[in-house]
C-alpha cells in the first residue's frame, strides 16, 4: 500500500504585526494553521476573497448582501473584524454606511408621516408658526446628523503604529458600525402596528402614549448600539491599546456635541438669519 503524502506547500511565515483575532497571541514567525493558542483556524488571513457578503451582492443579490451584513455585523461581530486581516473595500463600505443612513432616513420620515396621521393638526400648526422652509431644513440637518454620527469614528481608526495597510481597513471596517441604523424601521412598526393595538384595548388596556415611548426608547437604543459596535470594532481591531479608551471616552462627546450643533445650532442660526430677513 503506497503511503499518502501531503503535497500542500508550507505557508509563508506571519507577518511580525499580526495576532490572533480572537485570543491576541503573537502570530510571528508561526507557519501553523491554527492559531496554538486557542485553535483557531488562520486560513482568511491575507485571503484574498472578502468574508463580507456586501462585497459579493453582484453575486448573491443586493438585499440579501445587505440583510446578511447587517446581521453579520449586529450578530457576529467577531467574524467581521477579522476582516482587519486581509484587504477590506473602502468604496463597499462607503456604499453600506449610506444605504444604512439612507434606510434610517427614510424610516424616521416615515414615523413623522404616522405622527402627522394620529396629530393632524400638530405639523400644520408648526408649520404656520415656523415656516414649512424651517421645517424641511430640520429634516436636511438631521440627514447631516446621521452622515456625520457615522462618519466621525474613523477618524479615531488610523493610529500611526499600525501599518497603512491596516489603518485603511480598520476605518473601511467602522462604517459597518451604521449597520444598526437599519433597525430604525422596528420603531416605525411599533407606531404604526402597536398604537392602533393599544388604542383599541385588544391587549387589555388601553394606552395611546406606550407606543410613542417604547418607539422613542428605541430610537435611542439603536444609536446606543451603534456606539457599542464602534467600541467592539476598534477593541478587536486596534489592539486594545489606549486608542480604544481614547474612543469610548472622547467619541460619544465628539459624537453628541457635532449632532447638537447640526441640529439645534444651525436651524437657530438659519431662523434668526430668517427673522432679520421677515423684519426687513
Amino acid at each position: 500500500m503506497s503511503e499518502l503524502v501531503d503535497t500542500r506547500s508550507p505557508r509563508g511565515a506571519y507577518a511580525d504585526d499580526l495576532i490572533c483575532p480572537d485570543c491576541g497571541y503573537p502570530l510571528r514567525g508561526l507557519t501553523s494553521e491554527r492559531c496554538p493558542e486557542c485553535g483557531l483556524l488562520l486560513d482568511f488571513i491575507e485571503s484574498g476573497e472578502s468574508g463580507i457578503p456586501w462585497c459579493h451582492r453582484k453575486r448573491i443579490g443586493r438585499v440579501r448582501a445587505f440583510c446578511k451584513t447587517v446581521f453579520m455585523e449586529i450578530f457576529r461581530n467577531r467574524m467581521l473584524c477579522r476582516e482587519i486581516y486581509r484587504p477590506v473595500s473602502y468604496a463597499d463600505a462607503q456604499r453600506f454606511r449610506w444605504v444604512c443612513v439612507a434606510v434610517a432616513y427614510v424610516s424616521t420620515l416615515i414615523g413623522v408621516g404616522l405622527i402627522h396621521v394620529e396629530f393632524p393638526n400638530l405639523l400644520g400648526r408648526a408649520a404656520d408658526e415656523v415656516g414649512w422652509w424651517f421645517i424641511t431644513l430640520v429634516a436636511a440637518c438631521y440627514l447631516l446628523a446621521l452622515v456625520a454620527f457615522t462618519g466621525l469614528p474613523s477618524y479615531f481608526f488610523h493610529p500611526r503604529r499600525l501599518s497603512v495597510a491596516t489603518q485603511n481597513r480598520a476605518v473601511a471596517l467602522s462604517y459597518y458600525a451604521s449597520a444598526p441604523l437599519t433597525l430604525m424601521v422596528l420603531p416605525v412598526l411599533v407606531i404604526a402596528i402597536g398604537g392602533p393595538l393599544l388604542r383599541s384595548g385588544v391587549l387589555g388596556f388601553n394606552s395611546s402614549e406606550a407606543s410613542w415611548i417604547l418607539s422613542a426608547a428605541m430610537y435611542v437604543g439603536i444609536f446606543g448600539l451603534c456606539w457599542i459596535d464602534v467600541f467592539c470594532i476598534a477593541w478587536k481591531t486596534l489592539r486594545r491599546t489606549a486608542r480604544v479608551w481614547l474612543i469610548e471616552l472622547a467619541l460619544p462627546v465628539v459624537t453628541v456635541v457635532t449632532c447638537a450643533l447640526i441640529l439645534v445650532g444651525l436651524p437657530l442660526i438659519a431662523f434668526f438669519f430668517g427673522l432679520i430677513v421677515y423684519s426687513l
